[in-house]
């Protein structure tokens, strides 16, 4: 009895013994596996992060160079821009937009010395380029002489033109020589033409008279008034609407004519837009503006002349 006892209690030590052994064997799987599997998945974290940063540095890389190259092609574009207006400008200062420089320079001094204003009162600034964004991309408007007073904001343009010349001439107002308008394609009957009349030197033997050019030039005062609206619009963007009033549109015909019968000017234009022949004219103008309430300090003119003199083309082309 006692050897059977023993033989049981032995059986269950042995498989008391195994079940340790079981145990131990399928925790340590268990453990391997956990550690299998931690260490893959390690692994697999560890390389999408190589990835994500290798993908991090040549995204990078690649938006460095293309930034570099954009750079590159504004940079380029903007020099182009600039010797453009450089060279417009260079080559668009005609013997009449000299002139009528000298005359408002002469004007100046007269007003000044006749006490009418100071040195600071008057700026005259020649050729400026406004730049306008459109549809067709950047566009400039230029301007012949842009006069800035305490009482004002002034656009001359400048009509340096040889001849007889006639302003406003339209269909109705044309009367017998209405077919010159005729001769116009598609022209309205309100639409206004100036036409100049060259006599040249050069005469017909066959007949032995004067030839003569007929010119058209279309329509100046319109075509100031808009660069004035232009103008007025650029500097309402850039100090305020608030701070800039209406730009007065001016035509200067400068060309002193030496032939007593083609200085008088026929104008039969209705449009309001000043026009002046001679320096005289201009000069009394300036006495009369002179004489209007100031709208604008000495602090007003300069930062309007800065925002003119420091334009910045390369934020207009990136609007564009």
């Amino acid at each position: 009895m006692q050897y059977i006892m023993e033989y049981i209690a032995g059986s269950l030590f042995c498989i008391l013994i195994l079940c340790i052994w079981f145990l131990y064997r399928q925790r340590k799987k268990y453990l391997q596996a956990q550690q299998e599997t931690l260490t893959k998945h390690q692994d697999e974290i560890a390389s999408i992060t190589t990835n994500l940063v290798n993908q991090q540095e040549q995204n990078r890389e690649e938006f460095q160079v293309k930034l570099l190259q954009t750079k590159q092609e504004l940079n380029e574009l903007e020099g182009k821009l600039n010797k453009y207006i450089s060279d417009v400008k260079a080559y668009s200062r005609n013997a009449g937009e000299i002139v009528t420089h000298q005359v408002l320079e002469g004007i100046k001094a007269e007003l000044i010395e006749e006490g009418c204003l100071s040195s600071y009162d008057m700026l005259i600034i020649p050729n400026v380029f406004i730049p306008i964004s459109s549809k067709q991309g950047l566009k400039t408007r230029q301007i012949d002489h842009l006069v800035l007073l305490p009482t004002g904001i002034y656009v001359i343009e400048t009509k340096y033109w040889r001849g007889k010349i006639i302003h406003g001439l339209t269909r109705e107002n044309a009367g017998e020589f209405s077919f010159i308008i005729d001769m116009m394609a598609q022209s309205s009957a309100d639409k206004e033409h100036t036409i100049v009349f060259v006599p040249t030197k050069t005469l017909d033997e066959s007949e032995g008279s004067t030839s003569i050019q007929v010119r058209s030039y279309g329509e100046p005062t319109k075509q100031v008034a808009h660069t004035a609206y232009a103008l007025q619009s650029f500097l309402s963007d850039r100090l305020g609407e608030e701070k800039v009033g209406y730009v007065t549109p001016i035509v200067y015909f400068g060309y002193q004519q030496v032939e007593e019968h083609l200085k008088e000017i026929l104008d039969l234009s209705k449009d309001s837009v000043a026009r002046f022949t001679n320096q005289g004219e201009l000069k009394e103008f300036f006495e009369n503006e002179m004489k209007k309430k100031r709208v604008y300090t000495l602090n007003d003119l300069q930062q309007i002349c800065q925002a003119i003199e420091s334009i910045n083309y390369r934020e207009f082309i990136m609007l564009s």
